[in-house]
């Protein structure tokens, strides 16, 4: 499922959220090379979330049908990995219904 991270770029992510409220923090999933969220699809996130956890899964940019970036042939890769991370970290309450606190980020 895509979404629009506060950073404006568009990314690929797979959800998966229990029915029910819980109190149990969310998974977050990232890939290694080669690879997207696809490879947790199978096997991880249906554990997780059988047992109540909410759990998402991460395309980096450039991966599994995410683009790189309009015009981008090449990913920078610690420079935008880790501004997507940053940006889909700070994308993830709204999506998920976790409260913020504003001292301590997500709690």
């Amino acid at each position: 499922e895509p979404i629009r991270l506060s950073n404006g770029v568009t990314a690929r992510v797979i959800f998966s959220i229990p029915p029910s409220s819980t109190t149990k923090p969310p998974i977050l999933f990232l890939h290694g090379s080669f690879h997207g969220a696809w490879c947790w699809k199978e096997h991880y996130i249906p554990y997780f979330a059988e047992r109540g956890y909410p759990c998402v899964a991460f395309n980096w940019r450039g991966t599994d049908g995410n683009p790189a970036a309009e015009g981008v042939k090449k990913v920078k890769i610690v420079e935008d990995h880790c501004n997507d991370l940053r940006a889909l970290l700070e994308t993830l309450p709204s999506i998920l219904g976790i409260k913020q606190d504003d001292e301590n980020g997500i709690v």
